[in-house]
């Protein structure tokens, strides 16, 4: 857990720092709100953390929970870029999410020489574009792009289950789909199409890991519905 304290420690110094210029999101809550900071990406960004954080406080033995770091991590930076859009919060966003990818694949297939030299040079390749300036955009295409790819290879070769892959597929369509049609949708699911995926992506992707964990040590790490976990907080609430 201290690797992902102290990465977003440094992320958060380096954006309060940074002399960057902000640019206006494209998001759908921007151009509905015309606000500058995403506060619904902001707060459901930060949220993101609790699932990974809840799988690493089960402290099972043994368990390398870097995945888990990685993806507290993934959540401050989308904070920190739904906060103040500049070319470092962009990268603090955009990175971990692709280091994410990079580390589930490489625990998927260890011995998979062929998939280990794509993953290393997709992962390569979008690092030092991004880091050129690629943007936002296009990086999401190369990011889906690989996720689809690698996900359907997974589910070929039996380390991920179908249902996973087609409820990461349903989501993420879910979401470029408010994207795409904020203006002509009804306001409510516009506005929430991004912060839904947000906490969805992140449950998804703790359970990939679990997956994986179950496949490698048959130990299975079980968790409730996401909607069971909401009706959980709003009894906590009430």
């Amino acid at each position: 857990m201290y690797r992902a304290i102290l990465l977003s420690i440094v992320m958060i110094v380096s954006t309060l720092m940074s002399s960057d210029v902000d640019t206006h999101h494209e998001f759908c809550e921007s151009k509905l709100w015309d606000h500058q900071v995403e506060i619904l990406n902001v707060l459901t960004s930060l949220a993101m953390m609790y699932f990974p954080i809840k799988s690493y406080l089960t402290n099972q033995q043994n368990r390398n929970y870097l995945p888990e770091e990685i993806l507290i991590t993934v959540g401050i930076g989308s904070a920190l870029f739904h906060y103040n859009n500049t070319y470092l919060t962009a990268l603090f966003d955009e990175i971990p999410m692709l280091i994410f990818l990079f580390v589930v694949i490489r625990k998927a297939f260890p011995d998979d020489k062929l998939i280990t030299i794509v993953n290393t040079v997709s992962f390569t390749v979008i690092t030092l574009l991004k880091i050129g300036g690629m943007s936002s955009f296009m990086f999401s295409v190369m990011y889906a792009t690989c996720s689809v790819f690698f996900g359907l290879y997974s589910t070929a070769h039996g380390t991920m289950s179908i249902q996973l892959v087609i409820k990461l597929i349903l989501i993420s369509g879910l979401r470029q789909f408010t994207e795409d049609y904020c203006m002509q949708i009804p306001f409510i699911f516009a506005v929430l199409g991004h912060p839904i995926w947000h906490m969805f992506i992140s449950k998804y992707s703790v359970e990939i890991v679990d997956e994986l964990y179950e496949l490698e040590t048959g130990v299975k790490n079980s968790y409730t519905s996401l909607i069971d976990e909401l009706d959980d907080f709003m009894d906590m609430l009430i």
